[in-house]
Formats: C-alpha cells, sequence, structure tokens
C-alpha cells in the first residue's frame, strides 16, 4: 500500500495520470511572461506579465480547471509520463525541429509533415500528444471564454452553463512537456504576442506552447506554530508558568543606571570604551543587561555585548571585555524599601562613583556608603528575560521542572493535533531548541523536550499532518531575544572567533538523522530570525550552504526553509539558493503589523485592513521573483489601532486572502497564548469566529469553493473525476 504521506512529496512527471478537477494553475509563454488581467482589470481581454530577471517573477494570476473531457492516451507510446505533474520551464528542444513535430524556423505544412516522420521510429514516444478537455475558472469567478475576435476573457458569470467558447482542448507534447491550447468554437490555436494573446494560429508552434505552473502541487502549507511548547516564551505561556519569577533581578534583565546629578551613565561608542554619568536622556547606549552570577552578583554588559570591567591600576570602569572571563562581577546593594536605588561594589571590593566629569570610578573603600553620596544610582528595570534559563534560575531545578513538565504536557497534545487537522490544518511549524540535541541536557534547561517532539512526529503523522522543524533557539542567541533563549540579551551565536555555528550545525544533523525518514517530516529550518547586527549575511549564507548539505544527506526532497535576518532587507536573498543545484528550498516572511509602531502607529483601521491586499500581495511577488518558493511563517491578528470581532475577522481574510496566494501557504502564530492574547491565538480566533474553516485551506478556499456552484451542462461534466467529487464532499462535510 502507497503511504498515505506520498500526497505531500512534490510529485514527479508520474505522479498522476490525469487532469484533478480543482487544480489550479498558471499559465506561461516561452519567454516567461504570465497569463494574467493586464493591471488587474478583469474587463480587458487577458494579456502576459513579465518582470525583470532572466525568467522573469512569479506574477500573474491563477486560473482553476474544470474537467470537461478526457483523452486516453497512448500508454505503449506515452510512457508513464504524467500530463500533469511538475513539468518545469524548459523552453528548449531538439535542433532543427520545434516542440511539435515542425521546424523552429521557416516551417510549412509539407515540414511539419516530414518533422513528424523524422520522430518514428525510435523517437516515437517521445513525441506522442495527450489531451484533456477543460474550462478555466479566473480568480473573479468567471469562466473564461473565447471570443470572435481572438481575444481570452474571464467575462462569463459563474451560474452560466459552459458552451463550446468556454472549452479549450488542452495537449501536451510528452517528449518537452509544453502545452497548446486550442479554442473549441475559434478552432485556432491561443498565441502568444507580447504583451497579447490571441486565438489566432491554425497550426503549432513555439509562439503556441505553453508551460503550466501547477501551483496546487506546490507545498501549499495551511499551518499553525507550535510556539511556547518546546522552547518556553513568558509572554505566551500561562501566567501561572512564570509566577513568582521577577520578583529579582535576574539574566537577561535590562537596566539603565541614573547617577544623583540625574545624569544617565552610558557606555561611550555603545561598547567597547570607557563607562560615563554624562547623558541627559537614556536610550541604547545607555542600556545594560545582566548575568547573574550569584545572589545579587552580576556580571554587566553593554549592547555591545562588552563585559564591565574595573582597570586596575586607576580603578576606571570599562565595558571592553568580550569574554565573561575577562570581566568582573559587580555586587547590587539595594536601599531597604526602596529597590530602584543602588550601589554598586566591583571586584576590587571598592564602590563605584560618578564623578563630576561623568568618569565612573571603584574607588570608594568603605564597609557601606551613604545613601546621599555619588556612590548611589537610581536603577531602571527596562525589561525582564523570560525563558527557560531564568525560570530555572529563580526557582531551582526542582520546581522548574516540575512546572514546565506540567506546562508542556497540557500546552500540546495528540488532541490539539486531531483538532487542527478538523480545521483543515495540514501543517505545524515547531520551534525547538538547540538542547534537545545535547545528551545529558545542559543544565540551565529542562529535559524532556526532545521526547515531545518525538511525540509531536507520530500525533502529526497520524492526523495527516505535516512538520516543518525549527531551530528557534541556538547556541549563544542568534537574536538576544527570549525566544532564542537568550541568557542575557546579547546576541553571540554570530560573533567571530565563537564555536557556536559549529554547535549549532552538530544540532541541525542530530535533527536531520533522527527525523528526515520520518514520515510527517515536510523539511527544516535551520535558524529562525537572526539579527542583521548580530550576524553578516556572508557569514548566515555559509551557515545555510552548510546545513543544506547536512539534509540533502539525508533527504533529497524534504524543504530547506531559510529565515531573513532581522532588520535587514529580505530582498538580500533574492539570487540566493535559486540555481538549479538547488531544490526545495522556502524564503519565510515573518509579517507582523503590531510590531511596526512607525508605520502603523497612527493609521485608520481601513489602512490596516488594506495593507495585506496591497502592500503584503506585492511584497509577496518581489520575494517569489525566479521562480522562489515563499511561505509567510509568523503572521497574526494584533493590530496597533482599535479592534472588534468585525475587525479582527475582516483582518484574518485580507491575510489569509494574501498570504495563501503565496507559492507555500502560512503559518499563524500561535496555535495558543497565553490569557488576553487571543489576536496571538489560532485556537481562539477560530472558536471567536475571526477565522472559519471556510477561509483557512487552500484546498477549501472561496476559489475552489466555487466551482462546487458552477452550471456546467451534463454532456460537459458527465466524465468528471472521482478525485473531484470527493474534494466538493470533503468541503460539504467540513
Amino acid at each position: 500500500m502507497a503511504s498515505k504521506w506520498a500526497k505531500f512529496q512534490m510529485p514527479s512527471l508520474s505522479d498522476a495520470d490525469d487532469i484533478p478537477d480543482g487544480v489550479v494553475i498558471q499559465i506561461v509563454a516561452s519567454d516567461w511572461s504570465v497569463v494574467a488581467a493586464p493591471g488587474g482589470d478583469w474587463s480587458q481581454p487577458l494579456g502576459l506579465e513579465k518582470a525583470g530577471g532572466q525568467e522573469g517573477s512569479k506574477i500573474g494570476d491563477v486560473f482553476t480547471v474544470v474537467v470537461v473531457k478526457t483523452a486516453e492516451p497512448n500508454r505503449e507510446a506515452a510512457s508513464s509520463r504524467s500530463l500533469w505533474g511538475m513539468f518545469g520551464f524548459s523552453n528548449t528542444s531538439s535542433k532543427g525541429q520545434s516542440v511539435w513535430g515542425r521546424k523552429q524556423e521557416g516551417g510549412s505544412d509539407d515540414e511539419e509533415e516530414e518533422g513528424v516522420e523524422a520522430g518514428e521510429g525510435e523517437g516515437e514516444a517521445e513525441v506522442e500528444e495527450m489531451e484533456v478537455h477543460v474550462a478555466l475558472k479566473a480568480p473573479n469567478g468567471c469562466a473564461l471564454s473565447a471570443h470572435a475576435d481572438g481575444s481570452l476573457r474571464a467575462d462569463t458569470p459563474p451560474d452560466a452553463d459552459l458552451l463550446d467558447c468556454h472549452v479549450f482542448r488542452v495537449t501536451r507534447n510528452v517528449r518537452t512537456g509544453k502545452f497548446a491550447f486550442y479554442s473549441m468554437s475559434n478552432e485556432r490555436y491561443l498565441r502568444a504576442l507580447q504583451p497579447s494573446l490571441l486565438f489566432t494560429s491554425m497550426v503549432q508552434g513555439d509562439a503556441e506552447t505553453f508551460s503550466i505552473r501547477r501551483l496546487d502541487m506546490l507545498p501549499k502549507f495551511l499551518g499553525v506554530n507550535l510556539g511556547g511548547w518546546l522552547v518556553a516564551e513568558a509572554w505566551m505561556c500561562p501566567p501561572a508558568l512564570f509566577e513568582g519569577v521577577f520578583t529579582d533581578l535576574l539574566d537577561g534583565t535590562s537596566i539603565q543606571l541614573q547617577s544623583v546629578d540625574g545624569k544617565w551613565v552610558a557606555a561611550e561608542g555603545g561598547g567597547g570604551d570607557q563607562l560615563r554619568a554624562n547623558r541627559d536622556a537614556a536610550s541604547a547606549w545607555e542600556t545594560f543587561f545582566l548575568r547573574r552570577a550569584d545572589h545579587g552578583a552580576f556580571f554587566i554588559r553593554a549592547g555591545s555585548g562588552h563585559f564591565w570591567s574595573v582597570d586596575a591600576e586607576s580603578g576606571e570602569v570599562f565595558a571592553n571585555k568580550e569574554d565573561e572571563e575577562e570581566g568582573e562581577m559587580f555586587w547590587v546593594r539595594h536601599k531597604l524599601g526602596e529597590e530602584g536605588t543602588v550601589q554598586l561594589r566591583a571586584a576590587n571590593g571598592n564602590w563605584v562613583q560618578a564623578l563630576e566629569d561623568g568618569r565612573l570610578i571603584a574607588d570608594i573603600d568603605e564597609d557601606a556608603p551613604r545613601w546621599d553620596t555619588t556612590c548611589t544610582f537610581t536603577l531602571s528595570k527596562l525589561a525582564d528575560m523570560g525563558g527557560e534559563a531564568q525560570l530555572m534560575l529563580a526557582l531551582g531545578r526542582e520546581e522548574a521542572t516540575r512546572r514546565l513538565q506540567q506546562h508542556r504536557e497540557e500546552w500540546a497534545g495528540e488532541g490539539d493535533f486531531e483538532w487542527m487537522a478538523k480545521q483543515g490544518v495540514n501543517a505545524v511549524r515547531i520551534p525547538v531548541g538547540w538542547w534537545v540535541a545535547v545528551d545529558p541536557t545542559p543544565e540551565e534547561f529542562v529535559e524532556g523536550a526532545l521526547e515531545l517532539l518525538d511525540k509531536a512526529m507520530d500525533w502529526a503523522h497520524t492526523h495527516s499532518i505535516r512538520v516543518i522543524v525549527c531551530l528557534h533557539a541556538a547556541p549563544g542567541s542568534q537574536n538576544g531575544w527570549e525566544h532564542s533563549a537568550s541568557r542575557d540579551g546579547i546576541p553571540m551565536w554570530g560573533k567571530p572567533r565563537t564555536p557556536f555555528m559549529d554547535e549549532t550545525v552538530d544540532a541541525i544533523r542530530f535533527l536531520v538523522q533522527r527525523y528526515a525518514s520520518h514520515p510527517a517530516f515536510a523539511g527544516l529550518e535551520p535558524i529562525n530570525e537572526p539579527r542583521a547586527d548580530a550576524v553578516s549575511f556572508d557569514d548566515l549564507a555559509r551557515y545555510y550552504e552548510r546545513c543544506y548539505a547536512v539534509l540533502r544527506e539525508h533527504s533529497p526532497s524534504a524543504y530547506f526553509v531559510i529565515s531573513g535576518r532581522i532588520f535587514a532587507n529580505e530582498r538580500e536573498w533574492d539570487d540566493f539558493m535559486t540555481s538549479a543545484q538547488y531544490s526545495n528550498v522556502i524564503y519565510d516572511a515573518h509579517w507582523y503589523q503590531v510590531h511596526d509602531h512607525a508605520e502603523f502607529g497612527s493609521q485608520s483601521v481601513d489602512f490596516n485592513l488594506q495593507y495585506p491586499a496591497k502592500q503584503r500581495a506585492a511584497a509577496l511577488q518581489l520575494l517569489e521573483r525566479g521562480q522562489r518558493l515563499v511561505f509567510v511563517g509568523e503572521w497574526s491578528l494584533a493590530l496597533l489601532c482599535d479592534t472588534s470581532d468585525d475587525i479582527n475577522s475582516r483582518f484574518a481574510k485580507a491575510q489569509l486572502q494574501a498570504y495563501l496566494a503565496s507559492s507555500s501557504g502560512s503559518f499563524f502564530w500561535s496555535l495558543k497564548h497565553g490569557q488576553g492574547w487571543d489576536p496571538w491565538s489560532f485556537k481562539a480566533s477560530v472558536e471567536r469566529r475571526w477565522m472559519t474553516p471556510a477561509l483557512w485551506p487552500w484546498s477549501r478556499s472561496p476559489l475552489l469553493a466555487s466551482l462546487a456552484t458552477t452550471a456546467v451542462s451534463p454532456r460537459r461534466r458527465s466524465n468528471l473525476q472521482n478525485g473531484g467529487k470527493r474534494e466538493a464532499r470533503d468541503r460539504d462535510e467540513l
């Protein structure tokens, strides 16, 4: 029996013998231009669109196939090659002969006969043509029709019966995989006359041959992230998990210090130089990050990652040490009843004071200075880091393990996979940390995550859900945020002369070896959201090359997902891994309007709701240049403007329509979220009817669902494929 997971693999030419009803396609001319409504105006004749680049961009419109009649091909001649597999984009043919048995130039009817004869004998099987009769439905709901003037238009109402003008005989040359479209009413072949399309040709030549992109056979993920499960994040987990944790200064707590003169302490140049209390306002250079060494004792880091230290001779305080071993601990003394009033004692035993010229110097040799001296500072706590390391540090191993294991058991289980499958979800993206590949589990993390990942793969298999395994947390932290399990808010993963990338490749190798052969494994994302100021493009590209090689050692077809650099232009990846030597590479875009205050902070509701259909859709087209596969790996319903049930529902619809038009779909963040975060919760969004199965799955999208209500004559639909009937029945059940 064939594996039920076969339907999730990228199809080869022999994966299907006929056209499934409801397949979604794009039609591509030999110059890489794509059939589309000019400027999106469906009242005009269809034409051809093409963007810059060697092979154009993945633009144009999609059309849904309605099978009218299939012709039985000569199986012996045609071998087992599929009529509707993935045909690629090669527009070459054998020398001196067109793809239809005609010479490429100067051909006549007599020459056509010669060309056919040349294909006899040994090559006869290669030129066998296969055909099917179809109607095509446009995104506006109308069927395409051939007009008397030769134009192709999308102007037949959805409730109209199909006539000869709506039916096209599609023939395919087995050797080349190229197609010709013949109008049954005009009795002419469709010809590409850039930028126009006309049914004018009596014979088939290069201008009458097209390629077909079968979009439904691409990895159209209808996905949900399992965030906050195997990589804990305080902001999205139930409050009980981190209850009592943030009562003290911990690893990753970000602080600012102000002298008694009202001046903010700053690291000159952001770090690597002297500390001075000379700023009237606080910003990035005035922000520091704690790494707790003992109760009340900390290593302190500037935003550059440099540790505080004290000059042995002068006692002046610098932020200039790159390694913790070279840095020095500072003890924090709090004023009783005023936790924000502190004094700092350096490792030399002296208290730090701010001099009149702003320099910080550890030279006060007293047991306990008075609180009205220059040794006193006001400490402002900006934010806490809420990950597993902080949980372990604050609660101790026993209590942290008890809480986190209970959370993991309650946050996701097989019942959740069953529920997701019923909603039409066909994929999950599971964030994991590097420590799942280490035995024994490092002391700052709680064991058991790997066993749950094993179970998740099996649950996914049981419920026909695919899994993208995403390394969300790399050793050293790739972005300094809690979802990367950062210890102190400083991203060190991409820093030169550190072992972290090598260690991460080892973790990737472990994950691939463990899961590449699992039937639920769809692909791997070897890093999530690395920060541009923490890793260079070249270093990240080399890392991706190494991980791609590891994946291909164990799987020739699993998807390899690349995450762009946060705070960098997504377009920097346009030409990366797009050549023929790479396969099944997907770019992962993360789009949240709620995080961009500059763009959306003062905008209207209408602006926010229209943004996905305009800017996001256009951005997807740009990212998909050169046939790049793209999915939107993270998005939510959170907004900065006023919201309501109606607004959330409209925002969901707008995003789904934009993101599901991408080549590879999307993943909502996340399955669940903490109390009061419903716009971030897929489960809550479905329960509150902001999202419904009618909108969510691509296979049951409004475009395909409209096929069920299209009136088609019994004669034209007498041999509708069983697969199409099953799909319609599935829609009705859902």
